[in-house]
């Protein structure tokens, strides 16, 4: 037989549960930005803008577009195009590399990164 009182200490579960999972999943955006790393220059914007930069290297020019929250490269006068098949990175440690042209393209936290490993 159901007392009152176990509804009462149903529904107080279910919203300490639901207290919790909002504190743990449901806190803020994490601010990333975007740094592009060049031979002549370095560029830092916010993950949140659109833009469209073109970055000039060694062996010709690299167009970068940032939207979408990360960056993903046009263009690239490299033979192979790894950069540019490698797609949009988002992710805070996520980073695109068009080594050629030397051009180094990353995604960065205000939150300090973990250490996974340590070697001395």
């Amino acid at each position: 037989m159901v007392k009152p009182l176990d509804y009462v200490t149903v529904v107080l579960a279910a919203g300490l549960v639901a207290a919790i999972s909002a504190a743990v999943y449901g806190g803020a955006a994490e601010r990333t930005t975007v740094r592009i790393t060049a031979p002549s220059a370095e560029y830092l914007f916010a993950s949140t803008a659109e833009e469209q930069v073109t970055v000039r290297g060694p062996i010709g020019e690299t167009v970068i577009e940032i939207g979408g929250g990360g960056a993903r490269v046009l263009s690239s006068p490299g033979v192979r195009q790894i950069c540019v098949r490698a797609g949009h990175v988002s992710r805070p440690g996520a980073w695109l590399a068009c080594l050629p042209n030397r051009v180094f393209v990353s995604i960065e936290s205000a939150r300090e990164a973990a250490i996974d490993a340590r070697s001395y």
